[in-house]
C-alpha cells in the first residue's frame, strides 16, 4: 500500500497508473465486445477514453508549469522580459 501511495504521489506515477488502468480497460472492453457482455465492454471503454482524455489534460497543466519555469530560468545570457512585449 505504502509503494502505490509513494507512486501516486508523484505525477510520472499518477500517468503510469492512469495509463496502466486505461491500457486494461481497453484489451477487457475488446475481449468481451463480442459476447453477451456488450454493454460491459462499452463501459470499459468509456473508462478507456476518460482516463485518456484526463491524461491530455494533465499534460497541459504541464505544460504552463514547464512554461514558468523556463521563464524564471532564462534563456542564456539575456533574460526573456515579457514587461518590453
Amino acid at each position: 500500500m505504502r509503494e502505490l501511495v509513494r507512486v501516486l504521489e508523484t505525477y510520472r506515477g499518477r500517468d503510469k497508473v492512469m495509463r496502466l488502468i486505461s491500457y486494461v480497460c481497453t484489451l477487457l472492453g475488446g475481449s468481451i465486445q463480442h459476447t453477451r457482455f456488450v454493454q460491459v465492454a462499452q463501459k470499459f471503454f468509456r473508462v478507456s477514453d476518460a482516463l485518456s482524455e484526463c491524461r491530455v489534460v494533465l499534460r497541459l497543466f504541464d505544460d504552463l508549469a514547464m512554461l514558468s519555469y523556463t521563464l524564471s530560468y532564462g534563456l542564456g545570457k539575456q533574460v526573456l522580459d515579457l514587461s518590453q512585449c
